[in-house]
């Protein structure tokens, strides 16, 4: 059975790829939010799969002992270990308002030249094209 740990669970696409993984009756899946209790999508998900096939363990990535406390649930939910992690956690609270800031932001953040126009040549000649 392939297990899989989605962090940023709670909405969105986290709550997407969980959604989607539980499909698959063979997948355990473990769904990490800052307070799953609060996802009222996980919450309907957990009582349409139960415990067997999905976990919910509190995570917030922003402080190394939620971190530490969630491996630790984890490697007792699966002592066989983890076969797969999607990293999706994360809020833009200030999104950039068009794809053509891009490398403006990338300036502002101090990123040297040779990264930088890689970076400009990759994503926003791609978003320009």
């Amino acid at each position: 059975m392939p297990s899989y740990l989605i962090t940023g669970s709670s909405r969105g696409l986290g709550l997407g790829f969980v959604t989607e993984l539980l499909k698959d009756p063979g997948n355990i899946v473990i769904a990490t939010a800052r307070d799953p209790t609060k996802s009222a999508g996980l919450q309907e998900l957990k009582k349409k799969h139960g415990y067997a096939q999905l976990h919910l363990v509190s995570l917030d990535v922003t402080k190394s002992d939620s971190v530490h406390d969630a491996a630790e649930a984890t490697q007792k939910l699966l002592p066989d270990g983890l076969d797969y992690i999607i990293s999706n956690a994360g809020v833009n609270y200030s999104p950039l308002k068009s794809p053509r800031c891009i490398p403006q932001a990338i300036q502002r953040a101090g990123v040297g030249e040779d990264l930088y126009s890689k970076i400009r040549w990759f994503v926003g000649g791609n978003l320009h094209a």
